[in-house]
């Protein structure tokens, strides 16, 4: 039996409908509550169920709150974009001549937690928008503010998109992980990105600048790296847990390595065989963690080539062109209920 309360919200989970009944008898007789029955909402996220085709889907999505933001701001009427960033665009700290006239601070900051909230619950797409974005908040220029203004026009086109988790496909736990190499151009520092994956959809996600300035593309991806093996031994705890109320796989979870998918051969063979002292030892401690994560089997990596753009944690690093981006949403499990 699993609980989840905010507040005076409470969802409550349970392979069995007779232990929820009992719950819910037992709660109303010491408080006073209203039993909603089946989930629909959920603290302003949407909670659908559809049958197709013998198949059952399960969706999260938060397309009315998107609507909310949209009329906040003044954005309904404007014409949309297919994606949240330029590719190639360019993001420095403002200077003098770029903050005349000066951003609305507090609006700026309005628009960015909007969007955050977005990019928690059910729009990983956003992930890396938000991470760029949000380091300008104490000074954002008009630019910054352009910018933030174009994202809410990008969520016009998408803003019916759900989180789709396909129930009759096999609950197996994956990753992927990536990274860029010193795409900040303030301080040369490089973004990571991972993502894990269970019944054709994203779980969670993570797009964060690193905290030290990486020498070359594999260093970045080997940061990379064990940021996402740190977050898979969570969920590999997690799910050992409360996997039987998800009918997560054994297999996911106990005796085999989770799998997760990277784009950079030399990170990998980097995780892999630590035998590259002189190439390795300026970096720190804590980021060796993915060599015993293999070691311990917790993990296990695969190659993907880059050629094929296949890894959706791409998105998380980066802004890509319209056609990679919409290929790597499709990935993460955001399509319009069937």
């Amino acid at each position: 039996m699993i609980i989840l309360l905010y507040v005076d919200d409470l969802l409550i989970i349970s392979p069995s409908t007779d232990k929820i009944a009992k719950v819910k008898t037992r709660l109303s007789q010491k408080y006073q509550m209203s039993a909603l029955g089946p989930v629909k909402q959920f603290l302003g996220i949407e909670v659908k169920q559809t049958q197709h085709s013998g198949t059952h889907y399960r969706a999260i999505t938060q397309s009315r709150f998107i609507s909310t933001i949209l009329s906040r701001f003044g954005i309904s009427s404007c014409r949309s974009v297919a994606t949240p960033l330029d590719k190639g665009k360019l993001f420095i700290k403002a200077t003098p001549e770029l903050t005349s006239p000066p951003s609305p601070q507090k609006e700026y900051q309005a628009v960015i937690r909007s969007l955050m909230y977005l990019m928690m619950g059910t729009h990983p797409d956003l992930a890396y928008t938000v991470s760029t974005l949000s380091k300008f908040s104490s000074n954002p220029s008009s630019d910054h503010f352009s910018t933030a203004k174009r994202v809410l026009r990008y969520l016009q086109t998408t803003a019916t998109l759900s989180l789709t988790f396909i129930m009759n496909q096999g609950s197996r736990l994956e990753g992927y992980s990536d990274s860029d190499w010193a795409g900040d151009k303030d301080d040369s520092k490089s973004t990571s990105g991972y993502l894990f994956t269970l019944s054709g959809a994203a779980i969670c996600w993570k797009s964060r600048k690193q905290k030290l300035i990486a020498l070359s593309s594999t260093e970045a991806e080997y940061i990379a790296l064990t940021e996402t093996a740190k977050e898979a031994s969570w969920l590999r705890n997690l799910f050992a847990e409360i996997g039987s109320c998800f009918n997560i796989e054994k297999s996911s979870l106990q005796g085999t390595s989770i799998l997760i998918y990277a784009d950079n051969q030399a990170s990998i063979y980097m995780a892999k065989i630590p035998g590259f002292h002189e190439r390795t030892k300026h970096i720190g401690i804590r980021y060796h963690y993915v060599r015993t994560a293999i070691e311990n089997s917790l993990i296990n990596l695969s190659y993907i080539p880059t050629t094929e753009n296949l890894n959706p944690a791409d998105i998380l690093t980066k802004a890509l062109s319209q056609e990679l981006h919409q290929r790597h949403v499709s990935q993460l499990g955001l399509c319009n209920l069937v």
